[in-house]
């Protein structure tokens, strides 16, 4: 019951509802849901997801399951009415997992790494074993003709406390639809990218030339104007929707006082 009230305090963003919480606070209903005894999961809700979930219903469900729906990207913070207090140059979704796994490392806690890219999974396992080397952590990486059964069996091993998987969140839904109830862990964390303050990792010739901001720009910028344009049309196009439904609904108010 208590959860169904939060549910009802999310800020519709297109077709996600977003919990409206600082991350201080997000890391502490976090916590409280690795203390309870039903595997639950979290998700990072980024443009991409805002999108489709206002296409496809069932993914929009996906979403809105979940015990927590973050922003996973600048757009998602920026469309929330809620003042996050992010620090500058950082995101929402970078300062939760700092947070949480300088928490997790003080409790010397597990962690799983599914990721569907290489790159970020071996990102990730160097952050954990150079930051925090009191977290217990395995990983691996998806591949289309791998049997997830197999999966899922590594994952049960080492029951960790949280199944961090990192990949395209429509993927997650079917993951988490075929094998949740199969899965001993806490917790579960999707998000489509991981990112902490380190930032992602730039090629060492890359460093040599001093190159990294060409890089940057070469590689990240281009990814986003496409679904940078998209996500401010949608909302724009939302937003024009309600208030073509206020207006209707005063139009119709007010021949109801006629009558």
């Amino acid at each position: 019951m208590m959860r169904e009230s939060k549910k009802a305090e999310r800020i519709k963003i297109l077709g996600a509802e977003v919990d409206p919480v600082r991350v201080d606070r997000a890391i502490t209903m976090t916590s409280r849901l690795l203390e309870q005894n039903r595997f639950d999961y979290i998700v990072f809700v980024n443009t991409s997801a805002a999108i489709l979930g206002q296409e496809q219903e069932q993914f929009a469900r996906f979403l809105n399951d979940a015990a927590l729906v973050l922003p996973g990207d600048k757009n998602i913070e920026n469309a929330m009415e809620e003042n996050l207090k992010i620090e500058e140059d950082a995101t929402y979704q970078s300062e939760y997992c700092d947070r949480l796994f300088y928490r997790l490392n003080r409790m010397g806690s597990s962690v799983y790494l599914f990721q569907e890219k290489e790159e970020e999974l071996n990102l990730l396992l160097d952050i954990f074993h150079d930051r925090y080397g009191r977290i217990q952590v395995e990983g691996s990486l998806w591949q289309e003709e791998e049997n997830l059964d197999n999966l899922v069996n590594s994952i049960n091993i080492l029951a960790p406390d949280i199944l961090l998987i990192g990949g395209n969140l429509e993927w997650m839904e079917g993951f988490w639809k075929e094998y949740g109830s199969k899965i001993n862990a806490s917790l579960c964390i999707c998000m489509e990218e991981m990112t902490t303050d380190n930032g992602r990792r730039i090629p060492d010739w890359v460093r040599n030339l001093h190159l990294e901001g060409i890089y940057c720009w070469l590689f990240e910028k281009p990814k986003h104007l496409w679904k940078d344009s998209i996500f401010k049309k949608r909302m724009k196009e939302s937003d024009l929707e309600q208030q073509e439904a206020q207006e209707e609904q005063k139009i119709a108010n007010k021949e109801e006082k006629e009558e």
